[in-house]
């Protein structure tokens, strides 16, 4: 079993650390009883080679424990407008604010 949080510092309605004061979360799940691991989620090679190396450790038994993976991302990331915004945590888009975004992901 693999769990991932997406590690965005940010609540429905406000940045996490103003909400509740979380730090080390991937050493509070080893304490659960968790192998934890640390990525960057917005790195999809990281994230694939993550979870091919869970996999394999689970078939060689070299882990029998569940998967806790932390996944620090931005909230956003990548649109102007949107990046660490707390309204766009739950706001949805109208049309000129979608086509903006794709053209500002597209041209990364």
């Amino acid at each position: 079993m693999v769990f991932i949080l997406d590690n965005n510092g940010q609540q429905a309605l406000g940045y996490t650390k103003d909400v509740i004061k979380i730090e080390n979360i991937s050493k509070k799940m080893i304490d659960f009883g968790f192998d934890s691991q640390v990525i960057n989620g917005h790195d999809l090679l990281e994230i694939e080679k993550c979870l091919v190396k869970i996999r394999n450790n689970y078939k060689e038994n070299k882990i029998t424990k569940p998967s806790f993976i932390v996944a620090n991302t931005v909230c956003g990331k990548g649109v102007s407008y949107m990046e660490k915004t707390i309204e766009w945590h739950y706001k949805s888009m109208n049309d000129s604010q979608y086509n903006l975004a794709l053209g500002e992901l597209n041209e990364r």
